[in-house]
């Protein structure tokens, strides 16, 4: 069986995670906030979270991120797509539609405008998928975000978080 190797797995990402967390607290203090480094860092330890389920966890690291570098670098600069386009998707896992479409307006919908060309190759992957999400049939998409609903409650119910679980009667509450 998988279980404990899977076990196994979990408990050294969560052993990574610390990690990722004593290194940002280090680099905060030592480098500042604003320095690429500790955005790194933040981002890595986003990517941790994001991996062991903690979306929210993630989605406040990312959009602190996003917050930062769209200050320091501008709204186009190629870090910024890339971290809206992460939170982006965050923010659909955790299904809120709307906030995620408020990310898409506000920070990538400018990609939408550009001639693919002017676009570095992150940027144009970002323009592809936008668009590809874009002229899926609508039945589609909503039983794509229907699926991944429903995914991450069964998921945070296995884990014992709040999901539907508090309505199953087998449930620990």
């Amino acid at each position: 069986t998988l279980f404990p190797y899977t076990t196994l797995f979990r408990s050294e990402c969560q052993e990574i995670q610390t990690f990722e967390e004593d290194l940002l607290e280090a680099s905060r203090r030592q480098l500042g906030p604003e320095h690429p480094f500790t955005l790194h860092s933040m981002n890595n330890l986003a990517a941790m979270r994001l991996f062991l389920g903690d979306l929210a966890g993630a989605r406040k690291l990312q959009e602190e991120v996003l917050s930062t570098l769209r200050r320091m670098l501008g709204a186009e600069h190629p870090a910024v797509s890339c971290s809206a386009w992460h939170l982006y998707l965050t923010i659909e896992r955790q299904c809120e539609h709307e906030a995620a479409q408020a990310v898409l307006s506000r920070d990538l919908q400018w990609l939408l405008d550009r001639d693919p060309v002017t676009l570095n190759a992150d940027q144009r992957r970002i323009q592809t998928s936008i668009l590809e999400r874009k002229t899926l049939p609508w039945f589609v998409r909503l039983t794509s975000r229907l699926y991944q609903c429903v995914r991450n409650e069964v998921l945070c119910t296995m884990k014992g978080q709040n999901g539907f679980n508090r309505w199953l009667p087998f449930s620990k509450r």
